[in-house]
């Protein structure tokens, strides 16, 4: 078997040189998979209303509603893509802040909320 074809893990590939590794995929789509897959598992709903910000509290809080490497790959992969998924509601999508705009966003938030 070629070193490159051998995978490691679900995301992870070895190159030639045995001492790189390389995202197989892109870590924000990984993002975006994981926070639909809890949301449509809690709630049957692709992206629930605030969802970004009580999963970014779940992670944060290391809740039991989350496996502890759900919670390991939620802050691996955000930290890997530099930043988190919410929705927008000029765009009525999601999109993709970078992590330092995500937290002022969060801290607003967290702010008007309490």
């Amino acid at each position: 078997m070629n070193i490159q074809e051998s995978k490691l893990g679900e995301n992870f590939h070895k190159t030639q040189d045995m001492n790189e590794l390389t995202i197989a995929e892109d870590p924000k789509q990984i993002i975006w998979d994981m926070m639909t897959s809890f949301s449509e598992r809690t709630w049957s709903a692709r992206w629930a209303s605030g969802l970004e910000f009580l999963l970014w509290e779940k992670v944060r809080s290391c809740s039991d509603d989350l496996t502890l490497r759900e919670i390991a790959d939620f802050n691996f992969y955000a930290g890997l893509a530099g930043g988190w998924w919410m929705w927008d509601k000029v765009q009525k999508s999601e999109v993709f802040v970078d992590l330092a705009q995500w937290q002022i966003i969060y801290s607003d938030y967290i702010t008007a909320t309490s």
